[in-house]
């Protein structure tokens, strides 16, 4: 008579080795995690500690904030530079009937 231990036994050890490398895998990403959680200030197994993934929302989220801070910034010092030159400029920058150059005119758009 078969039983399930003589049917499953040949299964579990093909996969046995890929079940370790897994959890061997799973234990370095936990490491990998918490020492990011720490480089950012944050605590790891705590109760308020932030999901991974709503960690990695703010991390974006950050990022993302930045990106626009840099992009309005670059415009304020554009503004700022170009403003005061020859009227040329100023109607480049600020003539809405050519929308395209308004804040960028060496920009050709085709």
């Amino acid at each position: 008579m078969i039983t399930i231990v003589d049917t499953t036994q040949p299964f579990l050890s093909q996969v046995s080795e890929r079940v370790d490398a897994l959890k061997q895998l799973g234990q370095t990403v936990e490491n990998d995690l918490r020492s990011l959680y720490a480089y950012f200030g944050e605590a790891f197994d705590t109760s308020e500690s932030p999901k991974p993934e709503d960690f990695f929302g703010m991390i974006c989220s950050f990022s993302l904030s930045l990106q626009v801070s840099r992009r309005s910034a670059a415009i304020i010092i554009f503004l700022q530079h170009n403003l005061s030159r020859k009227p040329p400029w100023r109607c480049m920058i600020l003539c809405p009937s050519k929308p395209s150059q308004q804040l960028f005119p060496w920009r050709k758009r085709g």
